[in-house]
């Protein structure tokens, strides 16, 4: 069942939607005519126990959010079967619709990048990390000016949804289930282990290289091949690319946020834009590479990925890897014990389903 145009959650009439995808249902709303975008969460990503003990706790903590980049939380609850998010209307559209048919100036590019790195700066100094930073979470503001306000929207959504392999209180969960972006994937994101503020930094290193190019690094159409890519797959060099042309400096930003081990990254957010900030203005003057709009993107949607799903990915072959180092070798083995255990955790929980 899903809430309907017309309906009330808490005192909140819903009465347009706006878009619909795999997390859930976004509504136009209104309580005492303040104009409100309603995310109605779909209900198979709220009914496990995790997520209804997490709901409230990680709302509240969002709601503390206060930057001009970062879409406000007005409120969030569960009422029934429905869990909402109440959150600022912003009227503008995707940054994804801007820049998917039309190659932008260098200046809109650098404007971007510093809004949406300084409203991940302000997240994680809250210690919340996004975990879906991306195009369509992005939104331009209706304005007259060349350089309009941009805002982030959905953060800390993913951790919400996402049933982590180790719960809080430190027992394997059932499913191991994580939501997220396959395209702006963090290798950390896809194996699972430890993700902190660097996740960010990586998604912002892709949001970068499409501004420029134009595609992500990665392309793969199946999602597994994508997952993989994170993990293992070296990123085309962008100065290799005919129709881009960029300063040395900033292509070293943009591949050491792009690196596979975190601690290679930039800190965090706050990191990566002082290092932005210090770059040789020379660098922030570039040509950006041209637009097919024929061209299909990859598939850029939050999706549920399973333990068993992201298991698979491991044992996929892959193109241009990445130089094994001792500290790969290491990960490498971390990764494929977890990996081990997310098969384990998966087969169990087959079996456990025939039994019901």
């Amino acid at each position: 069942m899903k809430p309907s145009i017309g309906s009330e959650l808490d005192g909140i009439r819903l009465i347009r939607k706006l878009g619909e995808g795999a997390t859930g249902i976004v509504f136009y709303g209104e309580r005492e005519n303040l104009p409100l975008a309603v995310k109605v969460l779909s209900p198979g990503l709220t009914n496990e126990p995790l997520i209804e003990q997490r709901f409230k706790r990680e709302a509240a903590v969002l709601s503390k959010l206060s930057h001009p980049n970062v879409v406000a939380i007005k409120g969030a609850s569960i009422e029934g079967q429905f869990a909402y998010i109440a959150m600022e209307y912003v009227e503008g559209d995707p940054l994804s619709a801007e820049i998917r048919s039309k190659a932008p100036a260098a200046a809109f590019c650098v404007h971007v990048m510093r809004a949406v790195m300084s409203a991940a700066a302000h997240a994680h100094e809250y210690g919340v990390i996004h975990r879906d930073i991306k195009p369509t979470n992005i939104l331009l503001e209706n304005s007259e000016d060349e350089l309009p306000r941009v805002v982030v929207a959905d953060f800390g959504l993913a951790k919400l949804l996402s049933l982590d392999e180790f719960g809080e209180d430190q027992t394997l969960t059932r499913r191991g289930r994580i939501v997220g972006t396959p395209a702006y994937m963090a290798p950390e994101q896809v194996s699972g282990i430890s993700i902190g503020p660097s996740a960010d930094v990586y998604s912002l290193g892709i949001l970068m290289f499409e501004l420029i190019s134009g595609r992500r690094p990665f392309e793969h159409k199946r999602r597994r091949d994508m997952l993989r890519a994170h993990l293992f797959e070296r990123p085309p060099a962008l100065s290799a690319m005919p129709e881009v042309r960029l300063h040395s400096e900033l292509e070293k930003w943009i591949e050491r946020a792009l690196e596979k081990e975190p601690a290679d990254r930039f800190e965090d957010a706050g990191a990566m834009l002082e290092a932005f900030e210090a770059l040789d203005p020379k660098a922030l003057q570039f040509t950006v590479a041209g637009r097919n709009a024929e061209q299909e993107p990859a598939k850029s949607v939050s999706v549920e990925i399973s333990a068993a799903e992201r298991a698979e990915a491991l044992k996929k072959k892959t193109k241009n890897p990445v130089p094994i180092t001792s500290r790969a070798w290491v990960r490498g083995l971390v990764w494929a014990a977890g990996f081990g255990l997310l098969s384990a955790v998966a087969a169990i929980a087959g079996y456990s389903t025939t039994l019901r």
